[in-house]
């Protein structure tokens, strides 16, 4: 399934880039400060968004390794940057259909899936890692659906996981 249709390129390898040297500690400092996390009045709209980033990324990639994951996260950081779409993270995953899911049971069935996707939410929001994507706004698994008319050879930028990621 991460084998590119015909026509598309072949991907490469992509992976995160941590900035290097820093401890736990520090990454854990350095997500509380560029989150404005100990601002109380900040606090409460900045969870707010992680949590819908956290959601996506457990609906979307909970099977995925933690590349995946970050690259399914920073597709809606991604749409953030870029006019066409709202300028919130929960505005982004709720925009016109865009995660099926979000109609659907948001039950989490598995807390240990869901504490990773926190952790990759509030990593991605506070930068701590370079875009694996390349500037990808959209994705599809292709082992669950077919392929959008927006999943052109030309739009295609790589495959991570079991994600295939674009810019139309």
């Amino acid at each position: 399934p991460d084998a590119p249709a015909a026509g598309e390129p072949t991907p490469t390898t992509a992976q995160p880039s941590v900035r290097a040297g820093a401890s736990p500690a520090q990454i854990r400092r350095l997500i509380v400060s560029r989150l404005r996390l100990a601002d109380a009045r900040r606090r409460p709209q900045v969870l707010r968004q992680a949590r819908c980033l956290a959601y996506a990324v457990y609906f979307e990639a909970q099977g995925e390794t933690r590349l995946g994951q970050l690259a399914v996260a920073q597709v809606v950081l991604n749409r953030l940057r870029d006019p066409a779409y709202p300028k919130t993270i929960c505005r982004v995953i709720a925009d016109r259909g865009q995660f099926p899911w979000t109609t659907g049971d948001l039950t989490i069935r598995d807390a240990t899936r869901f504490r990773i996707a926190w952790s990759v939410a509030l990593h991605m929001m506070a930068g701590i890692f370079t875009d694996p994507t390349r500037g990808a706004t959209h994705f599809y698994a292709p082992a669950r659906v077919g392929a959008p008319a927006w999943a052109t050879p030309d739009a295609y930028l790589i495959t991570i996981g079991g994600h295939r990621f674009f810019r139309p």
